[in-house]
Formats: structure tokens, C-alpha cells, sequence
């Protein structure tokens, strides 16, 4: 295994870890990436990165990944596993910074407290920065949305699904009250056109009143 410096151990390949893994590769980025699926493997190697099979919660495993020589370490499973490697990384490795995902708010502290120097929620701050840029091509930063009302959701087309086959425009005429923020297509997270249209597998970015994304959500089953 080669020697690695100052990279990024990315801890968990699903949705979120993906997104991840494929941000950092655009930025050239050295990276580990620690998981328990077979599947994860060939996502790691197809961005150059390291793939390690195993837990992170141990000292072997975050020993292997080379924390303590690590830039950082984003941790995305869900927020009882987050918490324990947040723990295992801060007494291995107490100058590294550590990224939680963080899926229930009220957990925020307990993640803090642990030793997260951040923990977000993907949905909430990826969701606003698409909105706000769909907005204004000008606006960067993250929008409040949630004190308007509003929230953000990722639906995939399953298959036979009544949004399969259909335009994105389609789709933003029968539900207006809803925005279309953009669509992702395969695990290198390419964003389409909006003149595309969807396939099975497909994930379509929302942004609207719970309400109206629930109506949304019966277009894509």
C-alpha cells in the first residue's frame, strides 16, 4: 500500500460517500475510502482512490487508512456509527479534522461534543446550494430554507415508474408548485440538461413544501 500524505479518508461509500469520493477526484485528491461492500471497491479504484475493507471504529483499520498522516476524515453513515468513529479518530488522531454526516439535527451536539469540527446534513446544505444557484447564478452561499418552509429531496425513476420516459420540463408542468432543481445520472455524478429525458435509475434534486415533494415522490414509484 503506498505511502499517503495528506489525504482525505472518506469513511462509508453509499450515496453520500459517493458524492464525495467524486468531488475529491475532480480535485485530484488522494483519498481512502473505508467500507464493508464489495460494490464500494470498484467505485474507490474507479476514481484512482484506496479502498479499505473494514471497520473504522478500530485502530487497525484507521491505522491502515494512514490517519495521522490524513489532511481530514468525512464520516457518512448514519449518526450512532458517525459518533463512534469521531471518537476513534480523535483519540488516534486528535489534530485531524474530522466531517460528520449528520441526519438527525438533534444530534448535532452529541457530534460537536465527540469531536466533529463539522456536522451537516447532506440534504439540507447541498439541497440550499442548488437552489440558490438555480436562483442566481451569482448567489454561492447557503440559503435558509428550511425557517421558509421549504426542503429539498432526491427521488430515483424506478423502473415502469410514470416519471420514466418523461422530460424534466414534463415533469416541472405537472407539479409547479414544486422546483426542478437537476438530475444525476450514473456514479460519476454527472448533472444532465433539463431538456433530458429520465431513465430508470435516474436521481431528479426537489426543492418544496413537504407536501408537495409527497405528491412528487408517487411520480417516481
Amino acid at each position: 500500500r503506498k505511502k499517503l500524505v495528506d489525504h482525505v479518508i472518506i469513511v462509508g461509500g453509499g450515496r453520500v460517500g459517493r458524492g464525495v469520493a467524486a468531488a475529491l477526484a475532480r480535485e485530484g485528491r488522494d483519498a481512502v475510502v473505508i467500507d464493508r461492500s464489495p460494490s464500494v471497491r470498484e467505485m474507490a479504484e474507479s476514481f484512482g482512490m484506496t479502498f479499505l475493507d473494514g471497520d473504522a471504529t478500530t485502530d487497525e483499520v484507521l491505522e491502515a487508512a494512514q490517519v495521522r498522516r490524513s489532511h481530514a476524515v468525512i464520516t457518512t453513515l448514519d449518526d450512532a456509527a458517525n459518533l463512534l468513529v469521531t471518537l476513534a479518530v480523535r483519540a488516534l488522531a486528535p489534530e485531524v479534522r474530522v466531517i460528520a454526516r449528520m441526519n438527525d439535527r438533534s444530534q448535532t451536539a452529541r457530534l460537536r461534543q465527540a469531536g466533529a469540527e463539522l456536522a451537516l446534513s447532506p440534504y439540507e446544505w447541498f439541497g440550499a446550494e442548488l437552489a440558490a444557484a438555480a436562483t442566481s447564478a451569482a448567489v454561492v452561499g447557503l440559503q435558509d430554507l428550511p425557517s421558509m418552509g421549504l426542503q429539498t429531496e432526491e427521488l430515483e425513476v424506478r423502473p415502469g415508474a410514470w416519471a420514466e420516459g418523461k422530460a424534466l420540463a414534463e415533469l416541472s408542468a405537472r407539479h409547479p408548485a414544486s422546483i426542478t432543481i437537476g438530475m444525476r445520472r450514473g456514479v460519476a455524478e454527472e448533472w444532465q440538461r433539463v431538456e433530458d429525458t429520465l431513465r430508470a435509475g435516474d436521481v431528479v434534486f426537489l426543492l418544496g413544501t413537504p407536501e408537495d415533494l409527497r405528491a412528487m415522490e408517487e411520480r417516481f414509484m
